[in-house]
């Protein structure tokens, strides 16, 4: 059951701090909207820092991402590389989208 909802925009510091809470108490924590491989986006970076791990391009996500990209004959590129970095220990939930 859905017990409360938090928008947020992409501040970091504020992101930072809600997330060391959520995991402090072992929420669960959805985050939709905004998660990209663009400058503003700070979703990955907090998660990252609020867990006191690094950021690592994750082997599962670079093989589904070289082989998307691979199978329709584009380039597999930095920036879509990026993609695939997540805070350290993350688990990729397969999407078949």
């Amino acid at each position: 059951t859905l017990d409360w909802v938090m928008m947020m925009g992409d501040s970091r510091p504020r992101l930072i701090e809600f997330l060391r809470g959520s995991f402090s108490r072992s929420d669960v924590v959805f985050s939709f909207g905004g998660i990209g491989a663009t400058p503003d986006d700070h979703t990955r970076q907090s998660a990252a820092a609020a867990a006191s791990v690094e950021l690592e391009l994750h082997p599962e996500a670079e093989h589904e991402i070289r082989a998307r990209f691979t199978e329709a004959g584009l380039e597999v590129t930095p920036g879509r590389l990026e993609m695939g970095v997540f805070p350290k220990g993350s688990r990729i939930i397969p999407n078949p989208y």
